[in-house]
């Protein structure tokens, strides 16, 4: 797993990528839903939640999270969050 961040003036971004097998382009979207899991990998599966929680989270602070890169040799999550207020 790698995890990088930036920020500029108005905004911080951080993005986290992994080694995986990627995300199916039909559950980009949908993965970030109460009690939606991405197509069966064959590993140990969860209940749905962990991202959708963290969505929730991120936009009580008006930020957002999203799927920037998948492919069959991982996938990149975007997270953005306002920068520092002066």
């Amino acid at each position: 797993m790698t995890i990088e961040a930036s920020a500029a003036a108005d905004e911080v971004e951080i993005r986290i990528s992994d080694q995986g097998s990627g995300i199916a382009p039909a559950d980009t979207d949908r993965i970030f839903e109460r009690f939606a899991r991405a197509s069966e990998t064959g590993k140990r599966r969860g209940f749905g939640l962990g991202l959708a929680l963290v969505r929730d989270v991120l936009s009580r602070y008006a930020g957002s999270i999203a799927v920037e890169a998948t492919s069959l040799t991982g996938t990149t999550f975007l997270i953005a969050l306002p920068g520092p207020r002066s």
